[in-house]
Order: C-alpha cells, then sequence, then structure tokens
C-alpha cells in the first residue's frame, strides 16, 4: 500500500471599498437642491414641491448629516480552508476531499459560507472491468445574504439617499398621494 498524498491549503483576507466614496454632506446637499429649485422656477419656498425636496434656510445649519456609505459598509474578513487525501493501490484508487468558506461582505449584514466535501473510489475489477463511486456534497448558507433588497442593492441606494437621514429617507420615499397631501398642506 502506497502512502496517501495529504493536501492542505488555508487562506485568509479582507475586503474593503478602496477608497471612500466622494459624496455630497448634507449641508453640501442642501445648497444643491437649493441650487435645483432656483434653476427649475420654484421660488417662493411655498410654492416647492416637496417631491423634489424642500428649499433649505440655512444649509450650513445642516451639518455632515448621515454618511450612508459608511453606515452600511465595514472591512469583511473572509476565510478558506480546503483538505484533500488520495492514494490507493494498482487495484484500488481513492480521493476525498472537504472544504470550508467563510466569506462577509462589505455590505453589513451580508456575506455567505459553504461547506464542501468530495469522494472518489475506484476498484479495478480485472483487466476489462472497473466499478467505482463519486459523491459530492455541498452546503450554501447564503440567508445572511442582504445586499440585494427590492430589486436594487443597498451600495447603489447609499449613493442615491439623501444624507439628510431619516428625514430625507422620508422624502425619497413618499408615494404620489403623500406627495399630493404635502403639497396641499402648504
Amino acid at each position: 500500500s502506497a502512502r496517501p498524498n495529504i493536501t492542505a491549503k488555508a487562506t485568509a483576507g479582507i475586503s474593503m471599498l478602496p477608497s471612500g466614496l466622494d459624496i455630497m454632506d448634507a449641508s453640501t446637499f442642501a445648497v444643491y437642491r437649493n441650487m435645483y429649485a432656483l434653476n427649475n422656477n420654484a421660488v417662493p419656498a411655498e410654492a416647492y414641491d416637496p417631491y423634489t425636496g424642500p428649499v433649505y434656510a440655512d444649509p450650513g445649519a445642516l451639518g455632515k448629516g448621515t454618511d450612508w456609505i459608511g453606515a452600511i459598509t465595514r472591512i469583511a474578513p473572509h476565510q478558506n480552508y480546503d483538505i484533500s487525501i488520495s492514494g490507493g493501490t494498482s487495484k484500488f484508487k481513492y480521493y476525498v476531499s472537504a472544504g470550508y468558506l467563510d466569506h462577509q461582505g462589505i455590505i453589513q449584514a451580508n456575506g455567505a459560507r459553504r461547506f464542501n466535501g468530495r469522494i472518489n473510489l475506484d476498484y479495478q475489477i480485472n483487466s476489462w472491468l472497473k466499478a467505482g463511486f463519486r459523491g459530492n456534497y455541498v452546503y450554501r448558507d447564503l440567508d445572511n445574504n442582504k445586499a440585494v433588497l427590492g430589486g436594487d442593492n443597498f451600495l447603489a441606494a447609499a449613493v442615491y439617499l439623501s444624507s439628510l437621514g431619516p428625514q430625507g429617507m422620508r422624502e425619497l420615499g413618499a408615494t404620489i398621494a403623500q406627495r399630493t397631501a404635502l403639497l396641499r398642506q402648504k
């Protein structure tokens, strides 16, 4: 009987955004919205459509606001382990392997885990007949993969969300009926 051939491999690392995205803070966003209103003749402020956002009297008072990219991303670890054993004789050969992968995503509450195994057995019954068995097993845990929600992913949404925080999100999420009601209140 020949000695088995054993192979093992382990890797680990981190994933992260290569650099911060250049996104407007709340004050800059308010200045932008004011310029948008001015260029679209949405003056005076009482006539401004809440669908496109309010006119901000003092943009500097809003400060930095919410950094949505920073709020939803992280430095994410990943690790991968594989081991295999193979060997046999002139009549019988075997190969067995197992692996584990844990990859956390750069988006919070996002990632995947996988366990896998494989077995190959071959037996040379005589010069013209060979019998064998092949088996594979894979388990994937994607329940933690929440990077896609309702057709839009969190990273793409974070680029477009108002840095004005929850109020800005409510403005963006208002339905047409809510927008009409807001207009009638003014």
